[in-house]
Parts: structure tokens; sequence; C-alpha cells
């Protein structure tokens, strides 16, 4: 049988990436490495290649979630481009909360960036809203109804 793993996200400062899915959403800790050497580097293709990681899980332990926060060398690019919605691959992953309206307040208070406010699904099954994390990568947060 398969089973989802967890989503890797590439961050610029791992402190404020894993304040903010812990604060919002009570993602917790499960593990920090420091990571590098011949594994690191024949996995992912580079040589001398270093990151501090963070996997995190939600309260069900079935999503986690895995910061990387990779250390600049000769051969680190960053991509620049933050991806929309609608282009192809992977572009946001969504998450179910309680009260959106209530997290859409807290949040913005917060001066997290909304894309828009919390608005009913077509089918009336959901109230759904999309935002961006510290990194700017987008999240659907999705209220069931």
């Amino acid at each position: 049988m398969n089973k989802f793993r967890h989503v890797g996200i590439v961050v610029k400062n791992l402190d404020k990436s894993h304040k903010f899915y812990e604060k919002y959403f009570n993602f917790k800790i499960e593990r920090k490495m420091n990571e590098g050497g011949k594994f690191l580097e024949n996995l992912l293709g580079t040589k001398k290649i270093k990151a501090k990681t963070i996997k995190m899980s939600d309260a069900s332990k079935e999503v986690c979630l895995e910061l990387l926060y990779f250390y600049k060398n000769k051969n680190f690019r960053q991509n620049k481009r933050i991806p929309n919605v609608w282009d192809f691959g992977p572009t946001h992953f969504a998450i179910t909360v309680k009260n959106l309206d209530r997290k859409y307040l807290l949040m913005r208070k917060n001066k997290i960036q909304f894309i828009h406010q919390p608005i009913i699904s077509i089918d009336g099954k959901a109230k759904v809203a999309f935002c961006k994390d510290p990194d700017g990568i987008l999240l659907e947060l999705v209220e069931l109804l």
C-alpha cells in the first residue's frame, strides 16, 4: 500500500518558517537534522551541499512538512520565481482549518498576506482562502461547512 509521506518546502529562514506553521496550524516539530556529505550530494546531484531540516507533523501525525534550509555555496542557485496557482506542477498545498474567518483575522492582524478574504466554494461545502507563508508559498486554507 502506498501512503503520502511529506511535503518539502525550501525556506529562506528556518526559524521563521517553523514558527509560522506551528503558530497558525499547530504543526509540531518531530525532528531537526543537519544534513550533508556523500548521501545528500548523491541524492541531489551536487557537490558540497549542506542543509538543515525540520520535520513537522499535524495533530493526526498523517500530514508531515519538511522544511529545508540550504546553506549557500558555489553550487547554490535560488529560483526567485514563486509559481502561480495556475502554473504546471505543484503550486500549493491545502490545510483544513476550523473557523477560517477567525484564522483569517488573526493572520491578517499579524501581516500575513492573503490573495482574498474567505469565500464560500461553488458547491457551498467549504469556505476557502489563499494566503502566503513567509517565503511566498501559496497555502489554501479550507473550512468544511
